[in-house]
Formats: C-alpha cells, sequence, structure tokens
C-alpha cells in the first residue's frame, strides 16, 4: 500500500550511525519506478558503475553491467548497501540480485521478489500507520505547538484515517498554512472525500487516492474486480475464507490463493490467529469504498444458498453478525423487518453470535424493524434482555430462544409465533401456562465473565470492570455487548468512580492509574432522528485497542456537533506511586471525593490511608491509626471528613482539616465490608458500617447514638447505599438481596430477589430507582424501580400439590401464616385461612379432602377442603424434633409423621387424633414412603445404618427388616403394584428386593460415583425399569428383571436429585435444571431451566408442575413426547 512510509522507514535505517558507520561504508539509493523496463534498469546500473568505479566506460548490457559491478563490489567496495526504492518489476529484482551485495528494497507487491536466489527477508509495513503519539508529534512538528495544544480535531483525524502516515503528512502540511482548517479537513476525511484533499511536495502523488488506486494498476482485470468486491465487507472486520466461498462462488482453496496474492501485494492484512486450532486465517479489509450492487450480490448469494429462507443461512458467524448491515447497505430496508422477526434466523443467530449482537442490532435497525410489527418486537427485544445471560451461556443447560418464547404469556404475539415455528418443524416443546414468583424478576440480565469489581455508569449505560485476567473492560447495559477490553500490566485491585470529574481510578501493587471516560459514549446507542446519524450508526470500525471484540459507531455529524464523535473510551491521565517501591504493598481500597480532585487509596503493608492529589500527583498526607489493613474508606458531602474500616472492625472517622481522628464505638467483631456517610439530604448526620453479621447506623449528631439490624441465619456479602439514603441493598449468603428502608426507625426489610449464585457486588443507579447486582458467576443483573414499596407477592413458605375430579389444586402457605387453595391454572384463589406462622411442613392428602400442616412446637392440625372450604377439623401435639416428613396412606385414612431420630407417629383419621401410636426406632432415619392399600398399608423406612424397615400400618408392627447396606440409605422406592423395593446407599451400591420373599434381585455398583436417587418404572410393554441418578449427572437405566445395564445418560454436570417416569414411555431427571429423555428414541432434551425441588406429574391433564427450593412454581403444558425427536 501506497503512503505508508516505506521509503521513510529506509531513510530512517541510513541514518543510524550502527548501520552507516559501522556495518557499511558506502550506500547508493536507486529509484526503480513504475516504468523501469530493460533500457532504464540498464540506465540505473550505469550511473551506479560509474559512481563507484569513476569509470567514463559505457556498458552495453545488462550482463555486462552485472559482471563489472560485481567486480567492483567485490574487491573495491566490500561493504556497501544498495537501497531499490520502489520496486515494480522483477526484471530490476533479478538484475540487482546478481550483484551478491547487501541490498534493502521497497515494494507494493512482495510476489516480485519470488525470482531471488539469495538470501531474503520481508518486513511487512502495514497500513496501521503512527501510534497516536507519534501522529501527534507530527502535527506539532507541522504546526510548530506543543502536541497538547492540539485540538481535539487531531485525535479525530488520527482515529478515522487510522494513523496512515500520507494523510497524516498530507493534512498537517496542508495545516501548516491554514491552520483553522482543522474542521474542514477531518470532515473531508470522514465522508471519504479524500481526493480534495490535495498538496504538491516532494512526494510523487498529490493525493490520497492517487497513490493508493495506483497499487491496484498492475493487477489483472479479473484480480482487480475481485478486489473491489471486497468493498462490501464493513472497515476492519475479520473475514473468514468461508465467506468469500459463497460470494466468488469459488472453491476454498481458489479463495485462499487470491487472498494470498493480495496480501503479498499489501492489499489485504492477514493475521493468523493461534488461540484456536480451529480458528481459521482471519483477513483484514481496508478498503475505503461501499457499494450498493455488491451489497445485493453478497446477500443474493447467501439467500441462493439458503432457498431464500433467512433461518436457512449458512452457519458462518460473519453473516449472521453482519447481514443487517448490508442489508442497509444494500438499501433493502423493507428486509429488515423479515430478518428480525424472523424467530428460526434469531436462533441461530443467537447460538453463533450470542444474543448481544441481536440486542445491538435492535438498538441499530429497531426502528424499521418495529415499524412492520410493534407488538413482537417489543417482546423480543424484552425476552432477549431479561434472559440475555441464559442465552449467551447456553451450553445445553438453557432453553433456546424458541423454547423461551413457547414460556410467554399464550395471549403474546411472541408465543403464537413461536407456537407456529414449532408446529410447521413438526417439533415437541413444552410452554409454561402459568408461573408464581415471589420476587422481582430482573429487567435486564447479561454476562460479564470473569468480573470481580465494577463501576456502573447508569447515565451512559455502561459497566466497567476488573477481570480476574488483568484487564479492564467496558459493555453496554443495554445489549450486553462488550465495548472495550484493555490489557493491564499489573493486576488490579480496586476501581472507584468521580461523576463530578468522569474519572476512573484503579490501583494495583502500591500505584493508583486515572483514567479519563468518554461521557458521550452512551449517546451512541440512542438513534436520533437526523438521517446522517442514522447513516452513520450502520458504519462499524474497530475500536481503539479492543482487541477485535468490539466496535464503535462513528456519527456522519454537520461541524457543530463533532463533540459527539466516538473518541476511544478510555485514556489515562496518569499514575502515581503512592507506596515505597521497594516495600511490597496491596492497594486494598481507593475511593475520590466528592470534587474528584483527591483520592484515598488504602495500603496494606503499614495499614495507612494516603490522600494524594490527583492533579500534581502529590502525596498530600498520611493518615496512620488502623492496625490491621483498611477495607473500606469513604469522604463525607464536603470533603471535611473521612470514615474509614478496617479488618478487625474499627471504624475510625478523621477530620481533615487537622487529620485527627474518632474512634466510633465498637460493635463489629469483623471485618467490615461497607462503610459511608448518609447523603446531606437526610436530616441526621450518620454513618452506615456493615460488616457480614451486622449493620450499624451511628448518628454523629445526637451524642454518637445507633441503631443496629443483624440477618437472620445468614451472613452479609455485599451492600450499597442509595443516593437518597432511603434505601439500603445487601446481597445475603443464601443468594438473595434484602432492601431495608433507612429512613424508617424499624429499618423494614423486604426480598428483591433470590437467586441460585451468591452476589459479589451491589450498584444503585444514578438516581438510585434502579439496581445493579454483580453474581460470582459473572451474571448482570438490573432492577428497575426498586424504591417501589411492593416488589411482588409475598413469599410461598410451604408448597404441595394434589390432583382431584374438580382439578389440580394447590395449596400453599406464605411468609405472613396465610393458607390459601387455588387451582393451578387459575391465579383465583378458592379458600384462604389464618395459621399460626411457624409452620414447617405441609401435605395435601391422595384424595384432596385433607390438609396436614405441622409446627414447629409440635402442633399438628388437620384442616378439611369441602364445598371450596377450609375448616380445621382436629389437631395434637407430638413431641417430634426434626421433622422429617407428614404423609397420608394412599386411602387417605392414616396420617404418618416420622422424625429424622427414628421417632414415628400413626393417626387415624377417624379415631383419636390426641392419642396417636407411638413407635420408636434405634437410628436414624432419612427417607420414609407409604404404600399399599388396606390391610397392606405399610411404610417402607430408610435408615442411617443401612436397613431397611417395614411397617404394617393396619396392624401397627414390623413385618421385615432387611440389612440392606453397609452405610446410610440416601434414597429408596416401591414399585406401584407393591412387588419390589429398590434401595441406594452411601456404599455406592443400589440393590433391588423382592418384597414378599424379602429376597435380594441384583445389586448395581459403581465405583467413585455415589448414587443420589433411584425410581422404579410403571409396568412398560417390554418390562419394568430401574433408573439411578449419580452424583455425576449420569443416569443409569436398567432392566428390572435381569438387572443388567441398558442405557447410560449422560444428562447434567450437577448430581441428579430426582427421577421420574412417565406413562407415555418417558423419564424426567431432576438436577440443576429439568430434563426429559425418551425412552424408545434414546433423546434427551432440556425441558425447563429452573433447578426443581420436586416435580408433579398429571399427564391425563397434560401438565406438571415444577417447584424449586423457594417454592417458586412453573405450571408447564406437557408436549407430545412421542412425536419430540430432537435431541
Amino acid at each position: 500500500m501506497s503512503g505508508c512510509g516505506k521509503s521513510v522507514l529506509a531513510s530512517a535505517v541510513l541514518a543510524d550511525p550502527e548501520i552507516t558507520g559501522k556495518l557499511f561504508d558506502r550506500v547508493y539509493w536507486i529509484v526503480a519506478g513504475q516504468h523501469c523496463d530493460k533500457d532504464r534498469t540498464l540506465a540505473t546500473m550505469q550511473d551506479l558503475y560509474s559512481k563507484m568505479s569513476k569509470d567514463s566506460y559505457q556498458l552495453s548490457s545488462i550482463s555486462e553491467a552485472t559482471d563489472r559491478l560485481v567486480e567492483v563490489l567485490l574487491f573495491d567496495y566490500p561493504r556497501t548497501l544498495i537501497i531499490l526504492d520502489d520496486v515494480w518489476s522483477d526484471g530490476v529484482v533479478q538484475a540487482y540480485d546478481e550483484l551478491q551485495c547487501r541490498i534493502l528494497a521497497t515494494t507494493r507487491n512482495a510476489l516480485l521478489f519470488d525470482v531471488v536466489n539469495s538470501n531474503k527477508h520481508f518486513v511487512l509495513v502495514e497500513p496501521s500507520g503512527f501510534t497516536k503519539e507519534e501522529a501527534m508529534r507530527a502535527f506539532s512538528t507541522w504546526l510548530n505547538v506543543d502536541p497538547c495544544r492540539l485540538p481535539r480535531e487531531a485525535e479525530q483525524i488520527f482515529y478515522e484515517c487510522k494513523g496512515h502516515p500520507f494523510l497524516i503528512s498530507l493534512v498537517g502540511s496542508l495545516l501548516k498554512e491554514h491552520k483553522s482548517r482543522w474542521k474542514f479537513y477531518h470532515r473531508l476525511i470522514h465522508t471519504h472525500s479524500l481526493n480534495k484533499i490535495k498538496k504538491v511536495s516532494q512526494y510523487k502523488y498529490t493525493t490520497f487516492n492517487e497513490a493508493a488506486l495506483l497499487s491496484l494498476d498492475d493487477l489483472s482485470e479479473p484480480l482487480k474486480k475481485l478486489y473491489f468486491d471486497l468493498a462490501v465487507f464493513p472497515l476492519g472486520v475479520r473475514l473468514s475464507p468461508d465467506v468469500l466461498t459463497v460470494y466468488w462462488e469459488m472453491s476454498r482453496y481458489e479463495v485462499e490463493d487470491i487472498l494470498s496474492e493480495f496480501v503479498k501485494r499489501a492489499l489485504l492484512i492477514r493475521r493468523d490467529d493461534g488461540d484456536d486450532a480451529g480458528t481459521v486465517e482471519a483477513y483484514y479489509i481496508h478498503t475505503l469504498l461501499h457499494r450498493v450492487k455488491l451489497h445485493q450480490r453478497f446477500l443474493a448469494g447467501y439467500l441462493t444458498r439458503a432457498n431464500s429462507e433467512w433461518h436457512n443461512l449458512a452457519e458462518h458467524v460473519y453473516i449472521h453478525t453482519f447481514v443487517g448491515y448490508h442489508l442497509f447497505r444494500s438499501s433493502n430496508l423493507v428486509a429488515l423487518a423479515d430478518v428480525y422477526l424472523n424467530l428460526g434466523f434469531l436462533s441461530k443467530k443467537i447460538s453463533l453470535c450470542g444474543p448481544s449482537t441481536v440486542l445491538h442490532d435492535f438498538v441499530v435497525y429497531g426502528q424499521f424493524v418495529r415499524e412492520a410489527h410493534p407488538a413482537l418486537f417489543d417482546q423480543m427485544q424484552e425476552l432477549l434482555q431479561r434472559y440475555s445471560y441464559h442465552l449467551a451461556m447456553n451450553n445445553g443447560r438453557h432453553l433456546n430462544f424458541i423454547q423461551r418464547a413457547l414460556l410467554q404469556p399464550r395471549d403474546s404475539e411472541l408465543f403464537k409465533r413461536a407456537l407456529g415455528y414449532i408446529e410447521s418443524k413438526n417439533d415437541g416443546a413444552s410452554w409454561r401456562t402459568r408461573s408464581c414468583a415471589a420476587y422481582k424478576a430482573p429487567r435486564y440480565m447479561f454476562s460479564c465473565k470473569s468480573a470481580k469489581a465494577s463501576i456502573w455508569l447508569s447515565d451512559q449505560k455502561i459497566l466497567v470492570y476488573l477481570g480476574y485476567d488483568s484487564t479492564l473492560r467496558v459493555c453496554c447495559t443495554s445489549t450486553g455487548l462488550q465495548l472495550y477490553r484493555s490489557a493491564l500490566n499489573h493486576m488490579p485491585t480496586s476501581i472507584c468512580f468521580s461523576r463530578s470529574e468522569n474519572k476512573l481510578l484503579v490501583a494495583y501493587n502500591g500505584c493508583v492509574a486515572v483514567f479519563e471516560i468518554v461521557v458521550s459514549l452512551g449517546r451512541r446507542f440512542q438513534l436520533g432522528s437526523s438521517s446522517d446519524v442514522i447513516e452513520s450508526q450502520r458504519t462499524p470500525s474497530p475500536l481503539f485497542n479492543c482487541l477485535g471484540e468490539a466496535f464503535a459507531w462513528r456519527c456522519d455529524l454537520n461541524d457543530d456537533s463533532l463533540d459527539n464523535m466516538a473518541n476511544p473510551l478510555l485514556s489515562i491521565v496518569g499514575e502515581f506511586q503512592i507506596s515505597d517501591a521497594h516495600i511490597s504493598s496491596i492497594v486494598t481500597c481507593c475511593t475520590f471525593d466528592r470534587n474528584g480532585n483527591v483520592a484515598a487509596a488504602c495500603c496494606s503493608s503499614d495499614c495507612s490511608i494516603v490522600l494524594c492529589d490527583l492533579v500534581t500527583g502529590k502525596v498530600l498526607h498520611k493518615l496512620l491509626g488502623h492496625r490491621s489493613p483498611v477495607t473500606k474508606c469513604s469522604f463525607d458531602a464536603d470533603d471535611s471528613r473521612l470514615v474509614s474500616a478496617d479488618q478487625s472492625g474499627v471504624l475510625l472517622l478523621w477530620r481533615l482539616s487537622d487529620y485527627q481522628s474518632t474512634r466510633l464505638p465498637a460493635l463489629h467483631l469483623r471485618a467490615i465490608l461497607f462503610c459511608d456517610f448518609m447523603p446531606s439530604s437526610c436530616p441526621q448526620d450518620c454513618v452506615v458500617a456493615i460488616s457480614d453479621s451486622l449493620l450499624v447506623v451511628y448518628d454523629l449528631s445526637d451524642g454518637m447514638s445507633w441503631k443496629t439490624w443483624q440477618p437472620d441465619g445468614v451472613t452479609i456479602t455485599c451492600a450499597d447505599l442509595s443516593p437518597s439514603g432511603c434505601l439500603l441493598a445487601l446481597a445475603l449468603s443464601d443468594c438473595s438481596i434484602t432492601m431495608l428502608k433507612m429512613d424508617d426507625m424499624d429499618m423494614c426489610k423486604s426480598s428483591l430477589t433470590t437467586q441460585y449464585r451468591p452476589f459479589i457486588e451491589l450498584h444503585f443507579s444514578a438516581c438510585g430507582a434502579d439496581l445493579l447486582a454483580l453474581r460470582n458467576d459473572g451474571a448482570v443483573l438490573i432492577f428497575e424501580n426498586v424504591e417501589e414499596d411492593e416488589h411482588s407477592a409475598p413469599p410461598i413458605k410451604l408448597l404441595d400439590i394434589v390432583e382431584t375430579d374438580s382439578g389440580v389444586l394447590l395449596a400453599s402457605v406464605d411468609g405472613f401464616g396465610i393458607l390459601s387453595v387455588q387451582l393451578v391454572h387459575s391465579k383465583e384463589v378458592i379458600a384462604t385461612a389464618h395459621i399460626q406462622p411457624d409452620a414447617c411442613y405441609l401435605h395435601w392428602s391422595a384424595n384432596g379432602r385433607y390438609l396436614c400442616i405441622a409446627h414447629s412446637d409440635g402442633l399438628v392440625k388437620l384442616w378439611s377442603f369441602e364445598n371450596s372450604q377450609l375448616a380445621c377439623f382436629a389437631q395434637c401435639f407430638v413431641d417430634l424434633p426434626g421433622l422429617l416428613c407428614a404423609t397420608f396412606t394412599p386411602d387417605s385414612l392414616k396420617l404418618l409423621l416420622a422424625s429424622r431420630h427414628g421417632q414415628l407417629r400413626i393417626i387415624d383419621l377417624d379415631g383419636q387424633m390426641d392419642s396417636p401410636f407411638k413407635i420408636s426406632l434405634a437410628v436414624d432415619v432419612n427417607k420414609v414412603i407409604c404404600f399399599g392399600e388396606q390391610e397392606k398399608q405399610a411404610a417402607l423406612i430408610g435408615c442411617n445404618d443401612g436397613s431397611l424397615i417395614v411397617w404394617n400400618l393396619h396392624k401397627k408392627e414390623p413385618i421385615l427388616r432387611l440389612l440392606a447396606h453397609k452405610k446410610k440409605i440416601i434414597d429408596c422406592d416401591v414399585d406401584h403394584r407393591c412387588r419390589w423395593i429398590a434401595s441406594a446407599s452411601d456404599d455406592l451400591t443400589v440393590k433391588v428386593w423382592e418384597l414378599e420373599e424379602a429376597k435380594m434381585l441384583f445389586e448395581y455398583y459403581e465405583s467413585a460415583t455415589v448414587p443420589q436417587c433411584c425410581k422404579i418404572s410403571p409396568d412398560y410393554p417390554d418390562g419394568s425399569l430401574l433408573a439411578v441418578g449419580d452424583d455425576r449427572g449420569v443416569v443409569c437405566l436398567m432392566s428390572l428383571s435381569s438387572g443388567s445395564i441398558l442405557h447410560k445418560i449422560f444428562a447434567h454436570v450437577t448430581p441428579v436429585h430426582g427421577l421420574a417416569f412417565c406413562q407415555s414411555y418417558t423419564m424426567i431427571t431432576l438436577s440443576s435444571e429439568v430434563k426429559w429423555y425418551c425412552l424408545s428414541s434414546r433423546r434427551l432434551r432440556l425441558f425447563a431451566e429452573e433447578s426443581a425441588n420436586r416435580i408433579f406429574l398429571y399427564e391425563n391433564r397434560g401438565i406438571c408442575v415444577i417447584a424449586d427450593k423457594y417454592n417458586n412454581y412453573h405450571v408447564m403444558e406437557l408436549p407430545e413426547w412421542t412425536t419430540a425427536t430432537s435431541s
């Protein structure tokens, strides 16, 4: 490529005294040029010979010139360097190769040097050009000003032209004459009007286009056409040869040969990505042309292969990433709606490129898509925002986009579209008919991998975070798209942000680095009404230093709006050493003052707090008073005080006028996780300090009084205070978030959400209405309107379900002690009753007439449910600490209560409730099952000593005791006809027994795996089955008659804790997700991603109910199992 500095680099070599003074005595510079034929070559050799031999002998041919020059170089000037500049033909190369001396050549076509017989080495001068500092230095040299005094347009020109040396020099020389034309030249470059930037100089080309297009002149016409075809692709985007096989309709080998020739002519840049063994060579395009017909032809090639169906596009990452870009560039705006409302295409795009790319396209092209179907577009966008994390992390443990669309309300447009898609594919799927979750659902949920500390800039809709891989990253909180990634030279330890100065502070190894953030970034994601804005947002270009992971969008705005131009997101302002370099010290935390000019950094080496002036970089003062490393510190509203906390629970209040400290009352016994002043808008002058087990609010204005709050049975992991000071968010060790009202004397609490992984950080938005929560697996959840008093329904404490003639009934007890009964298909409650709030167990009878509620104080109440009315008809006290279960017999005439300590009580519902029959076993109990009818009603009891006991409930006596295992029994089961017993033990064995004869049929043993559950199937036509789930997530299927292993199913990656069989020859497995397995086709499929604690199957009604450990439940409509065979 011309103008990228080849000749300048060669001249810089000559300026090095180590080369010209020591290696070579003489240097000859020969300009070959474009029209260097044999006569011109002979003339250059004649001139060289005359200067070296001082002889006027006239050379007659190139061969004679070669012979004479070899002789002179060999005997007279052996230390000679010849520079061949601007070589265009291999004839020149071949002639000078015969001289057998050191030659430095510059060329645009590396293929010319294939004729060289001597040793050769290529140095690729890529058109990446100057660095930012070099470009600013070049501008300052042309204009004779200090680089820091250059206008903002200097940086914008640098980013627009990628630091191309010729363009930088061309603009610099023009600005020397007209210093006020910065915006004018920037706009010419931005609009690609490069021919208008013209300057007559020593360089042989006066414009960039003239120099650049000259590189194409010696291409053959077919190659020239193919090169211009590449103008269809966005600037700076990786391109696989697979894409070009579709575009050019060639084989992969032909494409690779053509690209290799372009690379050798410096018309393309090729990088070999060695990170992935399967990654192909990627080509980076740096052409400046865009043509409508090329985009149309490119899309037509893909559509032809896809039979004009967007969801059948080839599985190339490129086309799914940039299909919207090509449609827009081809002026086919109508097709944007066809593409982005196609569920099949979106599902494939999400699996190939991730959901963040879809959300980004919705932002960019949304106005064109939404015009076609507003309701469907809004529902799709909301679904993607809420489940972006699950779709991004989908490895078979989460539902795909189509399956998730089927879980939307049945009257929604998205559900109807997804149902039509499934029916057209003749595929089986399930959909949710109703859900009840007691907690607020996040509005956005996306993934930030390896995030350990973060800052939420809610106004700009970005999240800045530190990664465990020593990177500083930025992502958009509206789409989850990664915008920026920068590798740091040290392991960062903490991060903070100043809203007043838009500065970011990153601490590492006794140092702090200050970064400046471009505030206008978030506005790039807001579509304007100007057509120029819309046009420019569809021209992707690489963001500076993003390592190919992100894109910025250049805005083609008028001159008076250039302040919105896309800059690098972060620019470092300064780096300051705050601890002695020879002392190993870690900055445990850092914070800005309210004005953003002073930073407080806490060092671990001497437990000090260093106050640093970020303008001058000087240390203002070192605060000494803590004896253990400081964990948190914070300035007050007017920067007159500082509060600090350490690992031993000590709180110090510093007066910054004289640096004197006051120790606050020692109430904390452990490390303090959070401390801050209440905002100045609050009536009291307070400090909030939080450790893992205690929250204290110190009132500094009232003689140092305080009030406290403690979590119940859990610990606090992180916290944040809202900007208004009215609300405090606490993340607890049970993976929940609790909101406390700080303006209330009792600090009333409410539960916001409960997840399956703990939270490591909480951030309120700038206005305090929203809350961002970061989980330890990198999931980012954003909750809206958290300041509202009512987040959701009260949490369900106990839940049980039964099938009756009138429907499937759900009984529940909430946290307020309300017992309610309702149909699972309806939100309408049939009956309610107030009960004691200490209920610990709830169970329906099989006929749906009775409800048993056991309380923690030993009280057992029986409620009847008849004619849609609840009534308590009996109660008694039982002394059963450690209640394991309360279950009815199949005929609903007896109630069995069992504790873990081997105490059982049998209550006859038609007898005396206050005198239950007592059974005392000498061992602890793990599992109790009631089975049988009438006189054969019995309880199967699995014990900790490995024994199985069968107790006849009618005769109230034991009928069988088996020493089945050597260790405790984990699970056991009885078949529905009471013929066989299966038991799984901690001794790694599973055994099957014949109940009538107490004889073992077979034993299953798998070394190094612990069986977690076992289940006997119904009577299938080819015999009954036994399923065993283990701690590896594997399910083993065996024939119950022979004991032979039929199949091993690698269903989950976490332990299997539940199994269920259906009459339709299907098995359901419960783990961290729910999957079903078709026994006939041996196909496994994800059914629901909820971590189900229990599952209730009602095949006759075509539904099942999944309940998790928090008693959130989901009513799922069962698919046609036999037709659903997709894996």
